[in-house]
């Protein structure tokens, strides 16, 4: 979730606070502020070479378990947020469009936003021994009860070990 939050210092660094990316959008929409559109585009083209990489990196991990896949999500997130300032940086820099830093902004922050909530589901369902979300537990009752011999079926424990091992 620390993908969600930003450090962001105010001129000459000397307020500082957390913030959404859509927060400061709104804010630049609200006060427009000029944009360096030539150092944005440097340094989130070195964002974007770092965040390919680590993607590169971690290419076969993101099914073996739920720290690689958050670590995986993480470096992607960063990686669409770097093309987003790629963008701006291009718009302002070739039409003169400030705005396209806030829009693109927000559009960052919205992206941001599903992330969060998935993969937290995903940790407490297993942290409580939840269900798998894509098996049907009256199903395999059904099925184990239809064996010739079983005269009932209790006490079906059916859960997730880690990401991708169910039991």
């Amino acid at each position: 979730m620390e993908g969600a939050w930003l450090l962001a210092a105010s001129e000459g660094g000397e307020n500082r606070s957390i913030s959404n990316p859509s927060y400061e959008a709104y804010h630049r929409f609200v006060a427009p502020q000029p944009v360096l559109a030539g150092p944005m585009l440097v340094v989130a083209a070195a964002g974007l070479t770092v965040n390919v990489t680590g993607m590169w990196l971690l290419r076969a991990g993101p099914g073996a378990s739920l720290n690689v896949k958050d670590a995986y999500l993480e470096v992607l997130s960063d990686a669409v947020g770097s093309l987003g300032v790629i963008v701006a940086a291009l718009i302002v820099l070739t039409m003169g469009l400030p705005l396209a830093d806030p829009i693109i902004g927000a559009g960052i922050g919205l992206f941001i936003i599903p992330r969060t909530w998935v993969l937290p589901r995903q940790t407490v369902n297993i942290m409580l021994e939840g269900t798998p979300p894509h098996l049907d537990l009256a199903k395999i009752e059904r099925a184990m009860a239809s064996v010739p011999g079983v005269q009932q079926v209790h006490d079906l424990p059916v859960w997730t070990l880690t990401l991708g091992k169910e039991r």
